[in-house]
This record gives structure tokens, C-alpha cells and sequence, in this order.
């Protein structure tokens, strides 16, 4: 499912190698720090991981499949660590795209060319990033409870 860029866009800036380059170099940059060890982070093999299809990603646009396919990956088996504020990174090696779901009101489901590359979970932010223009968003998504007395 390929998808014409925003049209508030006169130009867009997006990049998949751009974007995967900046995510390698954020996560060598968490290595130096006593928040990740080089072992943590899983590079994808040249053709990318095999693992991410259109069938596990069937709402997302072949650019999102294509970008998540050659992105490097924090491993989620170990222990997982926040990379910025309440939020964790996601794994879409080794886990289910919908354990990334964002706690989303109602009905309300991000746009095909829009992913989460972090996951908030009940309380933190998610970064969403939209492939139609390379912004990366930080959402911060509460589950809405109701209590019955």
C-alpha cells in the first residue's frame, strides 16, 4: 500500500537510510552510557529482518514495512531499559506489533504511514514517527479508565 506524501507538504524530507542511520547512531550512542551494552542492540542482515512482513504489519504502509525491516532494534529478551523519558524502545523482531499498540482513546488508530519507534505503555510517551515526512512525534497517550462503584 503505497500512499502519496502529506499534501501540507511541498516538499517532504523523509529518508529511510537517513532514518535508519540516525536510529544506529542514537542506540552506539546509548552504549557509551550505563544504559545499553553494544550486545543489546540486533542489526538487521542486509536484505532485512525476514521476520517483519506485510502480514504482521497489514495496516501499515510498505514504506513503514520497509523502514522496520532494515531498522536496528534494542533486544527486548533482555532487560529493557528506558531510552528516553517513560519510554521503552520497540522490538519488532521479537515481539507483536500489537504489543506496540498506543494507548489510543475510542476507535482512534494512527494513520498507515505513521509508527511507534518507543512505547509509553499506560503512563509514558510513545514516538511516533510519520514516513510521509520524517517527523518524529512524542505522544503522550493515558489509558482512559472507568471505575464502576
Amino acid at each position: 500500500m503505497d500512499l502519496p506524501p502529506d499534501p501540507r507538504l511541498k516538499v517532504p524530507s523523509y529518508s529511510r537510510d537517513e532514518t535508519i542511520a540516525a536510529v544506529m547512531d542514537y542506540y552506539q550512542f546509548l552504549t557509551k552510557m550505563p544504559f545499553l551494552e553494544p550486545s543489546d542492540i540486533l542489526y538487521p542482515p542486509p536484505e532485512g529482518w525476514p521476520q517483519i512482513t506485510k502480514e504482521r504489519l497489514a495496516k501499515k504502509s510498505d514504506e513503514v514495512i520497509e523502514l522496520l525491516r532494515h531498522l536496528p532494534y534494542v533486544d527486548s529478551r533482555r532487560e529493557v531499559w528506558q531510552i528516553m523519558p517513560d519510554s521503552r524502545p520497540c522490538d519488532y523482531v521479537n515481539k507483536q506489533p500489537k504489543d506496540y499498540k498506543p494507548c489510543t482513546p475510542g476507535d482512534f488508530e494512527f494513520p498507515p504511514w505513521v509508527i511507534n519507534l518507543t512505547f509509553g505503555g499506560r503512563y509514558g510517551k510513545s514516538l511516533m514517527f510519520d514516513t510521509t515526512d520524517g517527523m518524529a512525534l512524542e505522544c503522550y497517550l493515558p489509558l482512559i479508565f472507568s471505575i464502576s462503584l
